[in-house]
């Protein structure tokens, strides 16, 4: 093995605050295990901009070309011969007529995927260049033809169209992006008319609900908190009746949930966003004053808890971003139809009784949704054990589980927007209700299935049938009326 894959914590001043990243070990001429500094300094660079996930296959793919390398030693002299080996190594596979002879064995990858992280090396490449790391990119950059400045210019816009300051032009900077081009060009992406998302079947909604999240063993026990895992349930509603992305439900604090001022039957839901969110007003520090955002909240009084984006292992829950309702940096959930906020405010209360019949009122951390059992009773509730109990669920209603059959954890924010454009509704509407920043992300809901498309082409063909007709039967009376006119004369 060349390297290894482990997190590590970056002391960053005396203060004590860490980051938490992913590093690579390599063994250097002394045979010691030492971690990858240039890797690490670029991940402590792009740590405040970009997810774990994101840190993850940068590594695989640094890993990937430490491995192609040790696997190819004194074959390349030039870094552009490098990259295009280990580009088409990564493409096709390194396995041929049954064997390998370099030891790989690598399968052929899939095209998307292997150029995003083949684009992500050649920008740390490029920063290894910039930073004096080594003498030159692995991925040569010259100076672009006339197609490829157009095709850089038609990137540019489509990227800057929509943003705030997209009316002001290139900077210089951008201008002399788009006059390069790579030495190395990548495989042309395919193309792709995937249709409309699938969506969560509507007529188990009701099932899924009654029946998915019954507790083993509680069939016919009349206690309802016993029977139901009412904190199931929520999330369930949060995503079939909100739109909800899966992970977004795991930041919730217990007191981001209360009465709606203007419907005090219906509940008024706040996401915050886990960082920045406002934190509570109390308690207040001793000199009075209110803690910046959530991140100082958790540090200052529950040590231990991070915001869960940057948690480590079952403790982790992505953020992707929501276009928030308040300078306070949360998004207000709409419920579609608001009928339901009244059903999920009488789950949550279920829910909050739930915690203290399983004696799960401290106050170890604000989290609202907790495990209620095992070793990791109190703790954070993690998506992995929900994805566990949604897969049971899928088996107890005798659903597959898979995005084919749209019974995901996504199927159902899909099913909400599908729901809602087929009746008619705005679409700032539903961009306001999905939280989208830009109207564009939700143009992938109002795809057609093959069968629409075959059916509006269907129409079309009718349309155009009965237009020729009547062109010809017009044609035909023209014909008629000239000869009559000529027999008249």
């Amino acid at each position: 093995m060349n390297h290894v894959r482990i997190w590590v914590q970056v002391k960053m001043d005396n203060t004590g605050n860490v980051i938490r990243l992913p590093a690579i070990l390599c063994v250097d001429r002394e045979g010691k295990a030492v971690p990858l500094e240039p890797l690490l300094r670029y991940m402590v660079n792009r740590s405040s901009s970009v997810s774990h996930s994101w840190m993850k296959k940068m590594c695989e793919i640094v890993g990937k070309l430490i491995d192609y390398l040790a696997a190819n030693p004194r074959v390349f002299t030039h870094p552009d011969e490098l990259f295009l080996g280990f580009s088409q190594s990564l493409h096709t596979g390194t396995v041929v007529d049954g064997s390998d002879p370099s030891g790989l064995y690598w399968l052929g990858g899939n095209s998307v995927n292997v150029q995003q992280k083949l684009r992500m090396l050649e920008e740390f490449s490029d920063w290894m260049y910039k930073n004096k790391y080594v003498k030159s990119p692995i991925s040569g950059i010259r100076t672009a033809v006339g197609h490829e400045t157009a095709l850089n210019m038609m990137a540019w816009h489509k990227k800057n169209g929509n943003s705030f300051l997209g009316h002001t032009g290139m900077s210089k900077a951008a201008k002399a992006d788009v006059m390069q081009a790579r030495t190395i060009k990548q495989r042309r992406k395919p193309s792709y008319n995937l249709g409309p998302p699938k969506v969560f079947p509507a007529n188990f909604e009701r099932a899924l609900l009654e029946h998915g999240f019954v507790n083993p063993g509680k069939q016919q026990s009349k206690n309802l908190l016993e029977k139901y895992d009412w904190r199931c349930i929520c999330i369930i509603m949060l995503l079939l009746f909100a739109g909800r992305r899966v992970s977004e439900p795991f930041h919730m604090w217990i007191g981001d949930v209360s009465e709606d001022p203007t419907a005090p039957d219906r509940a008024l839901v706040r996401l915050y966003d886990p960082k920045e969110g406002q934190a509570p007003d109390n308690p207040r520090l001793p000199n009075g004053k209110r803690l910046p955002n959530r991140e100082a909240y958790l540090r200052t009084f529950f040590p231990g808890y991070s915001p869960r984006n940057d948690g480590l292992g079952n403790y982790h829950a992505g953020w992707k971003g929501i276009a928030y309702s308040s300078k306070e940096n949360y998004f207000q959930i709409i419920w579609f139809p608001s009928s339901r906020g009244e059903l999920f405010l009488n789950a949550y209360r279920m829910y909050m009784r739930q915690r203290a019949h399983f004696g799960l009122t401290g106050s170890r951390h604000p989290f609202a949704f907790v495990s209620h059992h095992g070793k990791y009773r109190g703790e954070p509730f993690s998506i992995r054990a929900f994805a566990s109990k949604w897969k049971r669920a899928m088996g107890i209603l005798g659903l597959p589980l898979s995005k084919e059959a749209g019974t995901t954890h996504h199927g159902p924010r899909h099913g909400l927007v599908t729901r809602a454009k087929a009746g008619g509704a705005d679409p700032a509407n539903i961009q306001a209700t999905l939280g989208h920043a830009s109207i564009e992300s939700q143009k992938v809901y109002g795809a057609l299935s093959v069968d629409q498309i075959s059916g509006k082409m269907d129409i079309a063909y009718a349309r155009t049938f009965y237009e020729a007709q009547q062109e010809v039967a017009t044609s035909t009376l023209s014909t008629l009326e000239d000869r009559f006119e000529d027999i008249w004369v």
